[in-house]
């Protein structure tokens, strides 16, 4: 594979990255819209419920994408440094190295911590929207 074309994947997978996370924001503001705007009433609690759950599952898939497309990014970044690919196919050495902190995917972990964070604040909106009017805090 041409080092033009490893680039090119690089950089196709930092917008596949950038549109999961557009996903992500577009539902989580849907879903606080919806608990925003909607009247207190049992049906709302039932609804909390069964959109929490397909929350979670959207988030965790969502994450999944995010991390493979990530891991992705390493294999790629780890190939261009490692076997000097560069070097190899008459690349401006200069203008690679200034590419390299583009290239370079942020660590795992961090979009895990990121994701989590939001998720539970997620959640803790959901159901604060839910319940929180008028001094009910009671599921039944």
């Amino acid at each position: 594979m041409a080092f033009k074309d490893l680039v090119a994947l690089s950089f196709e997978r930092l917008n596949a990255t950038q549109t999961y996370w557009g996903f992500y924001i577009t539902i989580v503001l849907g879903l606080l819209a919806v608990f925003g705007t909607v009247r207190k009433s049992r049906a709302k609690r039932n609804l909390a419920a069964i959109l929490s759950a397909g929350y979670l599952c959207f988030a965790l898939v969502n994450l999944g994408g995010i991390i493979g497309a990530t891991a992705t990014r390493k294999a790629v970044y780890s190939l261009l440094m490692t076997s000097n690919y560069a070097e190899g196919q008459a690349v401006d050495q200069a203008q690679f190295r200034s590419l390299q902190s583009e290239l370079k995917p942020s660590p795992v972990w961090a979009f895990t911590l990121v994701h989590s964070i939001g998720d539970a604040g997620v959640l803790c909106a959901i159901w604060v929207l839910t319940l929180g009017k008028d001094g009910e805090r009671s599921l039944a």
